[in-house]
């Protein structure tokens, strides 16, 4: 079967999902997009003529949005062959769960989902991929680390050492090595090379992230403490976890990511819900994590 893969391409959930296709389909296709770029890539598929030549297409931990998801709708050669599979509250919100190609899930019985979780459990209904403890497990630290479970429920350690080797590796390298890895063993773990860079980079992180933090203003956001600092991609999490270890006076960050034209925010406070904030900003994502485009309304708050 001939497969084309759209899935997210910052960050271990969307790389999660790249994983398992490969441990699937073999030699499939596979589109690494940013969440508000998928549209356009989709398309271009789509005017090129070449989405027709494959059997089936996924989009996993991102979705097609209003209107372009509507054309696809209508379009059955297209529809009739994709599967959307999401776990971001604000695309049920936005009422992009209502198509037959959509399946979108925000929780089940083991916590939050990710797209890795979802794209996991449909391979396997579905026949197409054998379970096995070991994917089992690299899934379950997939989705602990992306709903941030890993931290507020397990403080799993190992979970955020898959984000780390991303970070430290890129895309790549990150499904290849972990593609084999999981077709060779039955119990999923780290080597003792892999722990030695992992912790090297964490005393590296501490200090980048100390610098980062000179530098962050300040300001009230309907009466919430919000931190604006400007950073690298790599860390936009990283930041935010060491602001909540270190107990840093602030309700959220807000993160203009200088490498990607993007803006993150990170929840610091509980019960603080960023994906809200980022909705007012024409973005969107989770309660603890979310993020827009660098636009005029979000670049006036930044500034004033």
């Amino acid at each position: 079967m001939k497969v084309l893969l759209f899935t997210h391409k910052i960050d271990i959930d969307g790389m999660g999902c790249a994983v398992l296709a490969k441990l699937a389909f073999g030699d499939c296709k596979i589109e690494y997009c940013e969440t508000f770029e998928v549209n356009a890539r989709v398309k271009n598929y789509v005017e090129s003529g070449e989405i027709y030549n494959y059997d089936k297409i996924f989009i996993t931990d991102i979705c097609l949005k209003q209107p372009y998801i509507d054309e696809i709708d209508k379009n059955k050669d297209v529809s009739s062959k994709l599967q959307i599979l999401d776990h971001h509250i604000t695309e049920i919100n936005e009422g992009n769960d209502k198509y037959s190609f959509a399946f979108i899930k925000v929780e089940d019985e083991k916590g939050k989902c990710s797209g890795t979780s979802l794209f996991y459990e449909y391979l396997k209904d579905k026949n197409i991929l054998k379970g096995k403890q070991s994917i089992s497990q690299f899934v379950e630290l997939t989705r602990r680390y992306d709903t941030w479970e890993w931290k507020n429920v397990y403080n799993d350690e190992k979970a955020n050492y898959l984000n780390i080797l991303f970070t430290l590796w890129g895309v790549d390298r990150y499904v290849e090595h972990f593609k084999d890895i999981l077709i060779g063993c039955e119990n999923f773990e780290f080597s003792s090379d892999e722990l030695q860079s992992i912790h090297q980079y964490i005393l590296k992180v501490n200090q980048t992230c100390r610098e980062y933090l000179k530098n962050m203003r300040v300001k009230d956001y309907g009466g919430l403490k919000a931190g604006i600092v400007e950073i690298q991609n790599d860390y936009r999490n990283l930041l935010s976890q060491y602001i909540r270890d270190n107990k840093i006076d602030i309700d959220f960050v807000v993160m203009k990511i200088l490498d990607r034209g993007t803006v993150s925010f990170r929840t610091i406070r509980s019960g603080v819900d960023v994906g809200k904030i980022a909705e007012k900003f024409g973005g969107g994502g989770h309660k603890e994590a979310s993020s827009c485009t660098v636009n005029p309304q979000i670049s006036e708050f930044l500034e004033k």
